[in-house]
């Protein structure tokens, strides 16, 4: 299984907007990251969803922990919406990761086609879409375009969070 990772500077705590917020926040913002880019999402969320991640011994401040994480400029608040600022500039977008699944699991579909019907000896199905048309190479390319971002990871975090979206695109 690919694992997932939240790009974190090493210095991320000497940020004015961190020390602002103060330390309970602070875990609070952390594991906000890591539950978006664990849910597939484009750094949002909503306040009701923040009980799935805030630490157990802050429950009870949570409506105050978000106050300063948005007076900090850390989130931004739109009525029921919590925005995770800065999140698109290190994280590819929700819709780049569904063409990439998309574009692997067509690539999928093309190969177990080519290996059992287009170069062994098997009788070709009616029902398989590929032999009823003519597939061209350049539809085996599974890698989308690069992210406007060049920060953002094309690499494995891509694959990772594909096979993310696949398993919850299915479920």
């Amino acid at each position: 299984m690919n694992s997932l990772f939240v790009q974190l500077d090493v210095d991320y705590y000497h940020n004015d907007r961190v020390i602002q917020a103060g330390p309970e926040a602070e875990l609070l913002y952390i594991r906000s990251l890591a539950w978006c880019k664990a849910s597939v999402v484009d750094g949002t969320f909503t306040v009701r969803q923040i009980r799935a991640f805030a630490p157990w011994e802050h429950a009870d401040r949570i409506d105050d922990l978000t106050d300063r994480l948005v007076a900090a400029g850390l989130w931004v608040r739109d009525g029921e919406t919590i925005i995770i600022t800065g999140w698109r500039q290190r994280n590819k977008p929700v819709a780049d990761l569904r063409k990439l699944a998309d574009a692997r699991a067509r690539a999928g579909n093309l190969g177990a086609h080519r290996q059992w019907h287009r170069l062994a000896d098997h009788k070709k199905p009616k029902d398989c879409r590929y032999c009823a048309e003519e597939v061209q190479d350049s539809e085996w390319q599974t890698e989308i375009l690069p992210s406007e971002n060049p920060q953002v990871d094309d690499g494995k975090m891509a694959n990772s969070m594909a096979n993310r979206w696949q398993r919850y695109a299915n479920s």
